[in-house]
């Protein structure tokens, strides 16, 4: 998981180029459900994610406040 403190060094560039968007406003998600399924708890994450209980309503409730989905590679 590319949010996984242990991960960090693999992903410096992402991971540090994400924190400063984090410090200037961006939140950045990670369903519970998800990380737990790949083994990791929300303290194993990166400090500036936010961990939500479902992915799934959270992608919802974003879009119905104007926000858009748009997966990677698409």
């Amino acid at each position: 998981m590319l949010w996984a403190k242990k991960n960090y060094s693999k992903y410096k560039d992402i991971v540090d180029r994400a924190a400063s968007f984090a410090q200037q406003g961006v939140r950045f998600e990670v369903c519970k459900n998800d990380a737990a399924a790949l083994g990791f708890k929300p303290e194993d994450l990166d400090g500036f994610v936010t961990v939500i209980p479902a992915g799934p309503y959270a992608l919802t409730y974003w879009q119905n406040k104007g926000y858009a989905y748009i997966a990677v590679g698409a």
